[in-house]
């Protein structure tokens, strides 16, 4: 379970107001529940000066429940995603438990609303790569995967039970081999035969997973069985071409995401590279079409490198799929800024002329800040 310091949060302490969520102490033991009504600042201020904690997953769900995401604060808007993505990594991390299904659906409910209010930013954590450990980098895949499926799906039109069945199915794609998947993007040499293994199997095993944790969605199940399965019937592990429409799009965000994800045997592929392939490739295929509308060329997370020489990163999608709107992190000499600088690329000075990889770029902007700017 996250926290975070009620200081960090106490501008959403409204005295002799209900409190929006629980106030912990330093040990964890709970000192006021949520509703409670602090009566005065010096109250307010002793606990925080205690070291008083607030639970990351109660934070986030009073932001995301919010009327009007132009007033939450940069800081809100991290936690919220902060929260809600630590409460689906443990989700899925405990997929052999009994009550699996239902506590799924309630740590996917806060991300789809957070996706809904701001599609840049929750493009931004699609795009976002953090180091961590083997888990850690399925969790975020998956998590990568599925955001890139309900924006596409919502491009594409469908209804809401459809586009929250493949977010789900996205998810849980991998979900029987979500250890080895890290070790395999850390890996330089080719999979062992056990590993190819686990590969092969790891469609039909995840949805048996998913049966055994209670899931009954049946576009939910075919779509996590099928979604390596081909129209060209070349896919595993059947080699069909009847593939759930469902199937298609999560497999079609799954290879964006992992073209994008770097790994220790090639660098990341640029996401404008990644979009022109897609179109060459699948000229002809909607869902392909969907995405490159959705995401452009330079999507919110992407780092550009501009005409006044600086670098940046885009941090929401522009007037065309060439002129996103970037934060400039360095300066024209390279040196980095330390402070983000909003840039409008529709202006000449400011064009994108390049897409860059993470590792070329010298900044430590905490995302705090970029949001700020955003």
């Amino acid at each position: 379970m996250s926290f975070v310091a009620l200081s960090s949060v106490k501008h959403r302490v409204r005295i002799r107001q209900p409190l929006p969520f629980g106030v912990l102490a330093a040990d964890g033991q709970l000192l006021l529940s949520q509703g409670y009504l602090i009566e005065t600042d010096d109250q307010l201020t002793a606990l925080c000066n205690r070291g008083s904690l607030v639970m990351l997953q109660e934070v986030a769900a009073e932001v995301a429940a919010g009327p009007d995401r132009s007033v939450l604060r940069a800081a809100d808007r991290v936690a919220a995603w902060s929260a809600c993505t630590s409460r689906l990594g443990a989700v899925l991390a405990d997929s052999a438990h009994p009550s699996f299904q239902g506590a799924l659906d309630e740590a996917c409910t806060p991300v789809l609303d957070l996706i809904a209010r701001d599609p840049d930013f929750a493009m931004l954590q699609a795009m976002r790569e953090e180091r961590g450990s083997r888990v850690q980098y399925a969790l975020r895949h998956a998590l990568h995967a599925a955001i890139v499926t309900r924006l596409v799906a919502e491009r594409l039109g469908w209804d809401v039970s459809a586009m929250v069945s493949a977010f789900k199915a996205a998810l849980t794609m991998n979900l029987s081999m979500m250890e080895l998947q890290g070790e395999l993007a850390a890996s330089r040499v080719p999979p062992t035969a056990d590993q190819r293994r686990i590969i092969f199997e790891h469609p039909a095993r995840s949805r048996e997973m998913l049966e055994a944790g209670g899931v009954t969605d049946e576009d939910w199940l075919r779509a996590v069985e099928q979604h390596h399965e081909r129209p060209d019937g070349c896919g595993y592990p059947l080699g069909r071409s009847d593939v759930d429409e469902t199937a298609r799009l999560v497999r079609l965000a799954d290879t964006y995401c992992a073209k994008l994800s770097p790994r220790a045997s090639r660098q990341a592929i640029t996401p404008d590279r990644v979009g022109r392939e897609l179109f060459v490739r699948d000229a002809a295929n909607p869902m392909a079409h969907a995405l490159i509308k959705e995401f452009g060329l330079y999507p919110p997370g992407s780092f550009v490198r501009l005409a006044s020489g600086e670098t940046g990163i885009v941090i929401k999608r522009g007037p065309t799929m060439l002129t996103p709107v970037v934060a400039a992190l360095t300066w024209r000499s390279g040196e980095p800024r330390t402070e983000p600088l909003r840039r409008d690329t529709s202006q000449s000075a400011f064009k994108v002329l390049q897409s860059v990889v993470a590792d070329e770029v010298r900044s430590s902007v905490p995302l705090e800040a970029l949001v700020q700017v955003h």
